[in-house]
């Protein structure tokens, strides 16, 4: 995928931060903030996402708990159409 160039102002306390915490992981101020602001894209279109450090990287999870892998995990191995498990999550839904 191509880059495009994006050039954005902060506060100096803002600007700061993310000096330190990009050498605290080690990488340059610009990955980082190309992280951080794709990550804050995803969690604003999905409520109730977070993003946390994993073994083999940043991974998504919920808020309040699992892993989205995890979840996924779950879904899989369960027998049963998508219908079937909305009515078993909630069985008082009217369409």
């Amino acid at each position: 995928m191509a880059d495009r160039r994006l050039s954005v102002r902060s506060s100096i306390p803002t600007f700061e931060r993310l000096d330190r915490e990009s050498r605290r992981r080690g990488q340059s101020r610009s990955e980082l903030a190309r992280t951080l602001l794709d990550e804050g894209l995803r969690m604003a279109a999905r409520p109730g996402i977070t993003f946390r450090p994993g073994p083999l990287g940043r991974r998504p999870g919920r808020i309040d708990g699992l892993a989205v892998w995890e979840i996924a995990r779950v879904f899989t191995r369960i027998d049963a159409s998508a219908e079937e498990l909305v009515q078993k999550v909630c069985p008082d839904r009217v369409e």
